[in-house]
C-alpha cells in the first residue's frame, strides 16, 4: 500500500472476524535479508521497468497511516522507466512453482478498512494478518532454498496461474492494478507491489529505505 489517507473514520461496532493469513514455505532462507542479492538473479516484474528512485516506494520507508512499514517495492506513479497502468502485465522474476493466487478475491469493504486501520491505531503496529488483507489480489512464487515473492495490489491473474503451478522467469503471470480496497483511498493509483521474502524476513529488513532499494537493483540484475 502506498500514500496516506488524510482522514480515518471511526472503528464499526462489531468487528469483522480476522482472515488467517497464508503460510510462507520453506521458513529457512540460504540468504541473508541484507546480503548482496545479485545471486538471486531476477528478472523485472515488469518489461523494461527499473527500481524507482523514490524512497518512499522502497523497502523499510514509513507507512504513517497504519503505524508500519513498507515491505516491497512499489512500480508505478510515473517513476518506474515504462508506463504501468491497469492491465500492465506482470511477469514471474524468476523460475518457480506457484503457492498462492487469489482467484476468488474479494475486494475488502469500508468497514474492514476502518477496523484495519483502528488495530493498528490500538496496537501501535499492523497485524500481518490486516496488512495481507491491505495488499489485495496477490500472486506468490517460491523460488525454493527459501525465496519466495509476491506480486500484489492485482486487476487479474493470467489464465493457467494456480496454485502447485510450475512457471518460468518472464512469464506472465498476472495484470497491475489497484486492488486493497481503491474505494478507501479515493482511487489508489494502479501500481505492482513488489516483495522478494526470504524466509520470514523481506529483502532489505533492517536496512534503510536507500540500502534497501540497492538490494533490490541488484536482485533484478542490475536496471537502476
Amino acid at each position: 500500500p502506498s500514500p496516506t489517507p488524510s482522514e480515518i473514520l471511526p472503528p464499526s461496532p462489531t468487528p469483522s472476524p480476522i482472515p488467517p493469513l497464508p503460510p510462507t514455505p520453506n521458513p529457512t532462507a540460504t540468504i541473508s535479508p541484507q546480503s548482496p542479492a545479485s545471486r538471486l538473479r531476477f528478472t523485472t516484474p515488469i518489461g523494461g521497468a527499473r527500481v524507482p528512485e523514490r524512497l518512499d516506494l522502497a523497502p523499510g520507508a514509513t507507512r504513517r497511516y497504519r503505524l508500519g512499514i513498507h515491505e516491497g517495492v512499489d512500480f508505478g506513479f510515473d517513476v518506474a522507466g515504462v508506463p504501468v497502468s491497469t492491465g500492465t502485465r506482470v511477469v514471474a522474476a524468476g523460475d518457480g512453482v506457484v503457492v498462492r493466487a487469489d482467484i476468488d478475491y474479494r475486494e475488502p469493504s469500508l468497514r474492514e478498512m476502518d477496523e484495519i486501520l483502528a488495530r493498528s491505531r490500538t496496537l501501535g503496529y499492523t497485524m500481518p494478518a490486516d496488512l495481507d488483507r491491505m495488499r489485495g489480489m496477490q500472486v506468490w512464487i517460491d523460488h525454493r532454498e527459501g525465496i519466495l515473492t509476491r506480486y500484489a495490489h492485482l486487476n487479474g491473474i493470467a489464465a493457467g496461474i494456480t496454485v502447485g503451478v510450475p512457471v518460468s522467469k518472464g512469464q506472465l503471470i498476472a495484470y497491475v492494478g489497484s486492488s486493497g480496497d481503491p474505494e478507501y483511498w479515493g482511487g489508489l493509483e494502479p501500481h505492482l507491489h513488489f516483495e522478494v521474502r526470504l524466509g520470514d524476513a523481506y529483502l532489505g529488513q533492517g536496512l534503510p529505505p536507500d540500502q534497501a532499494r540497492q538490494l533490490y537493483v541488484q536482485a533484478l540484475g542490475g536496471r537502476d
